[in-house]
């Protein structure tokens, strides 16, 4: 691969070969979903063509429904609130927008149906209804989540607190990372991969339920011969958000297919935004942008939780061999972590009070702040806290290493066992 500026030339001579919307996108707006311009399948056209026939034989859609308000709006569909009137609830209904309506769009929302109506599970919205309206455009009927999306709630520890009734933001995100990953395992034992997971296409709601949407941009690595889901070994070019994409996203010749590690990519690329507040690819241009997923080496934060920095800079890695086998793997990691987490914490204050005895044994003998007590009461801190947290979890990197580079050689202990200050460091 060329480095340097034969990798930008070869970024910017790629970059002109995109359609106008991946390139728009990724120039103005990379937290926005690129769709892809081309399907490899007609079987969907196919199971369209019967859901026709089904239509015509039954009433639609439309007259069961009594449309309301929108409530959302995508790259290519509209979500309103309607009255599902035969049974008295209220519903979501997705819809295609007044300028997407054409048989490419049409297909693309009824695959993004059979995918999502495809994966029964708890943390996947479920779909109540396909069909065709009054004037034959695709009509999706879905649960109403009432909620907020988790973009707009993952960095807001006030509204977390006073609607979930959680002080502690960030064990609540990996929380909601951990469910969002459940869905995402069940999606995998099936065949298929998201392709766009971000905090965006989550939703939490009233009462901490989690759902994962937007399955519009789904692939299946099986052809179960239906035609309806498009298949990964087909999808190469550029699709997905730009922020968040693995390298293998991009749809550049050479690069490795999709697979679940893409998704186990994705949810690193989550777990980087959980940690510093904001996606690992950012830019000024579509370049940098382009050139950051390449790269894929996201820099930390050095206060950033030591295990949970491996565990994220692990599933982001460019090659999709070196991230995380499966996306049940990555899910125990984190529970992993969280379980970890108070050892965590006592190793990281042991390592603080380490860091402050140095400092102190580092000044000349009878300085103001190299006590003896003060020095007794940190060496104190450090070998307490570090036996705490090994004792919390023996398996602690931080909490093993710290008590070896402790400056035992500047402090000794009596026979009484008291601690004593040596004159120098």
């Amino acid at each position: 691969m060329a480095t340097g500026k034969g990798l930008a030339s070869d970024i910017e001579a790629w970059l002109e070969t995109l359609a106008v919307d991946a390139s728009r996108t990724l120039r103005q707006e990379p937290g926005s979903t690129i769709f892809p311009t081309k399907v490899r399948s007609t079987g969907g056209r196919k199971a369209m063509a019967m859901l026709e026939q089904l239509s015509g034989l039954s009433p639609g859609a439309s007259a069961q429904l009594k449309t309301g308000v929108t409530i959302g709006e995508g790259g290519m569909g509209i979500i309103r609130l309607a009255e599902q009137t035969a049974l008295g609830r209220t519903v979501a209904v997705k819809t295609l927008k007044g300028d997407k309506q054409d048989a490419a769009a049409a297909l693309d929302l009824l695959r993004e149906a059979w995918v999502t109506g495809a994966l029964e599970h708890p943390n996947i919205v479920p779909v109540h209804h396909v069909g065709l309206d009054d004037d034959g455009s695709p009509i999706i009927v879905l649960k109403r989540i009432e909620g907020a999306s988790w973009h707009d709630i993952l960095e807001d520890g006030d509204h977390v607190s006073a609607a979930y009734g959680a002080h502690d933001l960030l064990a609540w995100n990996l929380g909601i990372l951990l469910q969002v990953l459940n869905a995402l395992r069940f999606a995998h034992s099936r065949g298929i991969v998201h392709r766009d997971l971000k905090p965006s296409n989550v939703m939490v709601g009233e009462f901490g339920e989690v759902y994962l949407l937007d399955w519009g941009i789904a692939v299946s690595l099986r052809d179960d011969g239906s035609g309806r889901l498009p298949l990964a070994k087909d999808a190469d070019e550029m699709a997905g958000t730009p922020c968040y994409m693995a390298p293998e996203m991009l749809g550049r010749d050479g690069g490795p297919p999709l697979s679940e590690r893409t998704d186990v990519y994705l949810a690193g690329a989550v777990l980087f935004e959980i940690i510093t507040g904001g996606p690992p690819h950012q830019g000024k241009t579509a370049l940098e942008v382009v050139t950051s997923v390449i790269a894929s080496k996201p820099e930390l934060p050095p206060e950033a939780p030591p295990e949970l920095a491996r565990i994220c800079l692990r599933a982001m890695a460019p090659d999709p061999d070196d991230r995380h086998a499966s996306i049940d793997e990555l899910r125990l990691a984190i529970a992993s972590y969280l379980e970890h987490r108070g050892s965590a914490r006592l190793a990281a204050l042991a390592t603080d009070r380490k860091v402050e005895l140095l400092a102190r044994l580092a000044l000349p003998a009878g300085s103001p702040g190299r006590e003896r007590e003060e020095i007794y009461r940190l060496y104190g801190a450090c070998k307490f806290g570090f036996h705490e947290a090994l004792s919390a979890w023996r398996d602690n990197l931080e909490a093993r290493a710290g008590p070896r580079s402790t400056p035992c050689s500047a402090i000794s202990t009596t026979r009484s066992g008291r601690a004593r200050a040596c004159s120098s460091p």
